[in-house]
């Protein structure tokens, strides 16, 4: 046997020993062994492709191969299957992927992954049946209660719950920031190397950080600077994210995957029949046209006869998103055509192109389809009369290869499961405190929040690209960084008016369009823009921004861009969400998910007269504890509010509500359990005793203490606040956790809280 062949099974075993501590004794023998069927062995390597790749020459992959089999001896079937997987991805064609020059790497990763996968949390096995007594979910509902890490076998609408996450993927812009912390917390290695997804982009300082992160963290997934890509089914409809039930189709396709890690943790989940849905709606695909979003906003999509005849000055087809039967339709859309005598025109150009080449243009975006048919015209033409002539066998012939997923009698049953849940009960409450404080309340107001500025006016289509300049983006670490370059092409003099004071800007439409680079939201802030206005925003940016914190409002009211002006002073009342213009009000904003979820921690008021408090424990989870006051003294009181919030939850700053109650009058003072209970005979939120309530997330007048499972004890405060006037709402009306803390201004005379404490450690 060679010296190289020798060295190579030496590396692998030692390899196995430093991460798996799993030694292999007798190697010298092994290598022996190797030698005497080496002949065997390579004639049998050389005779037999694995599927999918391309023969398997090397002596490094043929040593791969031996210590598979020598491991699958010794017992260790877990080991030899990750070598499977080296094997696949390093014996294909390089233009495939294949990493043949990293296969100490990868097996080093791989085995690195078998220590991930032992340190994670093994869930419960899921249901074969669904429980009698649960509720109808959703695919989706069921995914989450899947990863839900209390394991409760079920998840509603308003339900707070933690989830185990299955995969972390990063941009390399974004892995630029991740790498910082990382390197801030000390190098703390990661949790699991095999689920761990960094897509990188062809800027080589990039490349250099991914390839980092590739190295230290042993990214079994590495392949290299590749896009990802992913389904646009549910885009071209208007979606956000689509999920689909599996069928026979996805087994087997699964079925055909490569290596066992494809098919050994599949699990199958569909909607339950009586799952209740926000809306409903049924496409009926006969009637379904074809679309194409207009330059320069991706949102502005538009059925394509509406555009037909638009000239153009070129057609490519290929991108990110493209799929094979994208392709297949667009060649028969142009076979269809020539048979039809439809000659290309000689204007324009024409190109296919792989998805990760640039294409330096502006122009719309449409199906391939559609490309295809508006390339013999150089004009935009709806493809219906070519794709209703194209032979449908045909079609389907070329969709099925020899390894073809698509049935043509498929008889197979899909075996769908549910999600497991936990047998151990809730704990009982461990003890609730007497008085954490006694307060002396003075009537004050609640603090009103108002964004004051100047207004810097821009125009229609500001794009990512302008703020925040591609050949730039390296040194974009930072908000500050990202700020020195932008608008620096289009308006030089931008940033230096953000600096005098003009920080509200006021644009046209589809701001932030272009590019999905989170980077432009960053220039903006470090620039010091504190508020973007617009008639619209392109959808990613405007997912960008509240995610990185800057704030951004759509006004599409024609009379407030008619009425303001560059350098007018502005006013945003986030309290009445109201602007105001040089002191001209303009119609209510609508506040975004996150403050409307976190309303409850408003409410609030500053201490001066005491209430005296008496705890009386009650033993019921669910139930409102009986609590006991005394009436301030000295001062008349017209109406009572009851609050109860958990301020432990998992996430920072956030604070649940579950349960608000006003209209409580003034002769109360203590509450029962029933008193809380909501009025099962009206539609009206009011309780037994006629008190009001505000629905809490789930839609009720009170939620007991029910914090996720192993998060540490959570405190739920209970405060009675007395008032000077009572709330003057209407009987019929709907009030918010807002319209109170408004209407309370000037009517607080005194408070108390108790506090509660609750716990549910793991089962042990």
């Amino acid at each position: 046997m060679s010296r190289k062949r020798k060295t190579g099974l030496k590396d692998l075993y030692q390899i196995l020993e430093d991460v798996r501590k799993i030694r292999i004794e007798h190697v010298e023998s092994m290598f022996v062994r190797s030698e005497l069927c080496s002949k065997h062995t390579e004639n049998a390597i050389s005779d037999r492709r694995i599927e999918g790749t391309s023969l398997l020459g090397s002596n490094l992959l043929q040593n791969l191969k031996i210590a598979q089999n020598t491991l699958r001896d010794y017992g260790h079937f877990r080991e030899a299957d990750a070598l499977t997987d080296v094997l696949i991805t390093c014996a294909q064609l390089p233009e495939l992927g294949g990493l043949e020059s990293q296969i100490l790497f990868l097996v080093s990763a791989w085995w690195e992954a078998l220590n991930s996968a032992d340190r994670a949390k093994a869930f419960p096995a899921p249901l074969r049946t669904r429980p009698g007594s649960r509720r109808g979910m959703t695919l989706s509902e069921k995914i989450f209660s899947l990863h839900d890490i209390d394991q409760r076998g079920s998840v509603a609408p308003g339900d707070l719950i933690r989830v185990d996450v299955d995969w972390v993927i990063a941009s390399e812009a974004s892995w630029a920031g991740m790498e910082s912390t990382y390197n801030r917390l000390r190098k703390p290695g990661i949790f699991r190397n095999d689920r761990f997804w960094l897509a990188g982009d062809y800027v080589q300082a990039l490349i250099d950080a991914s390839a980092r992160a590739k190295r230290v963290f042993k990214l079994t997934d590495y392949q290299g600077m590749n896009d990802i890509h992913y389904s646009p089914i549910q885009q071209e409809l208007g979606g956000i994210t689509g999920v689909f039930a599996p069928d026979i189709l996805t087994q087997r396709f699964i079925q055909k995957r490569r290596t066992p890690r494809h098919k050994t943790a599949t699990i199958y989940m569909k909607p339950d029949d009586d799952a209740q849905y926000v809306e409903t709606h049924e496409i009926d695909l006969s009637k379904v046209q074809s679309f194409i979003a207009k330059y320069a906003r991706p949102d502005d999509v538009v059925p394509v006869v509406d555009c037909e005849g638009t000239e153009l000055d070129g057609c490519f087809i290929g991108a990110c998103t493209t799929t094979e039967e994208d392709l297949i339709l667009a060649a028969l859309v142009l076979e269809e055509g020539l048979k039809r005598g439809m000659r290309p025109s000689v204007k324009g150009k024409r190109k296919v192109v792989p998805g990760l080449m640039a294409i330096l243009s502006i122009g719309h975006l449409g199906s391939a389809a559609t490309v295809a048919s508006s390339s013999f015209t150089m004009r935009i033409t709806d493809p219906t009369f070519l794709l209703h002539a194209i032979d449908t066998k045909k079609c389907d012939n070329l969709r099925r290869t020899r390894d073809s997923i698509i049935p043509e009698f498929p008889t197979e049953i899909v075996e769908y499961m549910e999600p497991s849940e936990s047998s151990s009960p809730c704990c009982e409450i461990q003890s609730k405190g007497r008085i954490i404080r006694s307060m002396l309340v003075d009537a004050t107001t609640v603090k009103h929040q108002v964004l004051k500025g100047t207004v810097q006016l821009l125009g229609d289509f500001i794009d990512t690209d302008t703020l925040a300049p591609a050949e730039l983006l390296i040194d974009m670490k930072t908000h500050e960084a990202a700020g020195e370059y932008c608008l620096q092409c289009t308006h030089p003099e931008f940033r230096v008016r953000v600096k005098r004071g003009f920080n509200i800007v006021v644009a046209g439409k589809a701001f932030g369009c272009g590019s999905s680079r989170e980077q432009a939201v960053m220039a903006l802030l470090g620039c010091g823009v504190k508020c973007v206005i617009a008639k619209s925003f392109a959808f990613i940016f405007q997912r960008n921004m509240p995610n990185l914190g800057l704030l951004g409002i759509t006004m599409p009211e024609k009379s407030f861009h008619t009425a303001v002006e560059d350098g007018a002073e502005i006013a945003i009342d986030f309290n009445d969400s109201i602007i105001y213009i040089d002191g001209r009000a303009f119609r209510k904003f609508g506040s975004n998910l996150f403050e409307a979820m976190t309303e409850g921690k408003r409410l609030g008021v500053t201490p001066d007269r005491g209430i005296t408090e008496f705890v009386d424990t009650h033993p019921e989870l669910q139930c409102f504890p009986e609590l006991r006051w005394t009436p301030p003294p000295k001062v008349e009181v017209k109406e009572y509010i009851l609050i109860s919030e958990d301020i432990d939850p998992p996430i920072p700053r956030f604070v649940v509500m579950h349960g608000l109650f006003y209209a409580i009058p003034p002769t109360i003072t203590g509450v029962l359990p029933d008193d809380t209970e909501q009025d099962r005979n009206t539609k009206d939120h009011i309780t037994r005793s006629g008190w009001r309530y505000v629905p809490n997330l789930r839609g009720s007048s009170y939620i007991g203490p029910a914090p996720p499972l192993g998060h540490g004890v959570h405190r739920y405060i209970f405060t009675v606040v007395a008032l000077s006037e009572p709330l003057r709402f209407d009987r019929s009306q709907r009030v918010s956790q807002r319209q109170i803390a408004t209407a309370m201004v000037g009517k607080v005379v005194g408070w108390g809280q108790w506090v509660g404490h609750f716990e549910r450690p793991w089962p042990s």
